[in-house]
């Protein structure tokens, strides 16, 4: 799954940082199957 986000700083920036930019936490949502709620995980980090 991706999730979207927009970037605070120049794109420069985030190209620099790669693996290092302070992401964004994903969002707690409800599960499609049996609506319990999830906090997905970050692989970029």
């Amino acid at each position: 799954m991706q999730v979207f986000f927009e970037l605070k700083e120049e794109f420069k920036l985030y190209i620099e940082l790669g693996k290092n930019y302070n992401f964004p936490s994903p969002e707690i949502i409800n599960c499609h199957r049996c609506n319990k709620l999830v906090q997905f995980k970050g692989n970029a980090r």
